[in-house]
């Protein structure tokens, strides 16, 4: 097998490995740490950022005292970026899969709450705790950052290219295209719960592909009906648009306008969430990003559809569906609200080669 890095990982001269038995937070960060921290927390990112960038920063804070037997603190040494990356990367050997990460320093991750069970971390993972903690040495002014560094970035490189030739590449959540939705959405029967599904599948898809917290957190107040019986969504933030400098109000037509009303009215929705939990046939609450995801999973099971499916299949599915039907750039991005061209292209590419003459150029006679 490939080796993956060239720098030696941290040995007991750098830092000696040792348990303490304390019990971990955020707070036994030392305090300039600790307010740079909760400055990312708190830079107006959507909750569900917030969250992960908290979840992130107690796994570095816990797996650093664990390991090192001190707190976390900024910079933080390139060697121990180093061992954090092959302390979670699972790598094959004669062996089987194997990691660095000490049983002893797993278990109290476990135990903190902070890891769910034993074993490797992806490598999206990995990257995603690396970027959080560079963003707090970005905050606390440390340049170089080591999380920049050239070593790391080297590192990662070839551990990406040593999983894919073990053929553990990065999965993506199924596209949920116009096909495929039309099978999940033929598992909505009439009842309040079928009708409130086929409204939440049409309208997330239709709109742009509207992200589960975006679903979730939909309020009468954000809807317009207009005289053509097209409904207007005035979002005034989105996971883009932290601060609403900008605003472009999502149309929702045809069916998915037909559907949205039928729950609406059946619900007797006049104001508040637009999407709510059912219970015994009594309206409650506000549905959560992860249970409208979890009922796009459940569906496309009922569906029997092959694949991995989620809230996301949504917007994926709706940029694939775009790229095939040849819909302007453009335009999708301004639904989506992509910022990024190279993130929405692709799934945009994908539905456009799959419906292209390119695929076919032998037996194909021109224009």
């Amino acid at each position: 097998m490939e080796d993956i890095a060239d720098t030696s990982p941290c040995s007991e001269s750098v830092y000696p490995r040792r348990v303490p038995t304390a019990d971990l937070h955020i707070e036994s960060l030392p305090p300039e740490t600790r307010a740079a921290a909760q400055a990312v927390m708190d830079a107006g990112e959507s909750e569900n950022t917030k969250r992960s960038y908290q979840t992130a920063l107690a796994y570095w804070s816990g797996w650093h005292l664990f390991s090192f037997g001190r707190p976390l603190d900024l910079p933080t040494p390139i060697v121990v970026l180093v061992q954090f990356v092959l302390d979670h990367l699972a790598v094959e050997s004669v062996e089987g899969a194997k990691y660095q990460m000490k049983s002893a320093v797993e278990q109290q991750l476990m135990e903190a709450g902070l890891k769910a069970q034993p074993g490797a971390l992806k490598l999206s993972t990995i990257k995603h705790r690396i970027a959080v903690l560079s963003k707090v040495h970005e905050l606390r002014g440390f340049d170089p950052n080591p999380c920049k560094s050239a070593e790391l970035k080297a590192l990662l490189h070839r551990s990406a290219r040593v999983l894919a030739k073990e053929g553990k590449v990065t999965t993506q959540k199924h596209a949920a295209t116009r096909t495929a939705l039309a099978a999940i959405l033929d598992t909505c029967d009439d009842s309040l719960i079928g009708v409130r599904d086929r409204a939440i599948l049409l309208v997330g898809w239709s709109s742009g592909g509207r992200r589960r917290s975006e679903l979730a957190a939909l309020h009468m107040s954000h809807l317009e009906l207009t005289h053509d019986d097209t409904y207007l969504i005035r979002m005034t933030r989105s996971k883009t648009n932290q601060a609403g400098e900008s605003r472009i109000d999502k149309p929702i037509r045809g069916t998915a306008a037909l559907a949205l009303t039928q729950w609406i009215e059946s619900a007797e929705i006049d104001s508040g969430y637009v999407f709510r939990r059912l219970d015994g046939g009594r309206i409650g609450e506000s549905l959560t990003g992860r249970s409208i995801s979890n009922m796009v999973t459940r569906r496309a099971k009922q569906a029997g559809l092959n694949g991995d499916f989620s809230a996301h299949s949504l917007r994926s599915g709706f940029v694939t569906e775009a790229g095939a039907k040849r819909v302007s750039l453009g335009d999708v991005m301004a639904l989506t609200e992509h910022k990024s061209v190279s993130s929405v292209m692709r799934y945009y590419r994908a539905g456009e080669v799959a419906h292209s003459q390119v695929g076919n150029l032998f037996d194909w006679d021109g224009l």
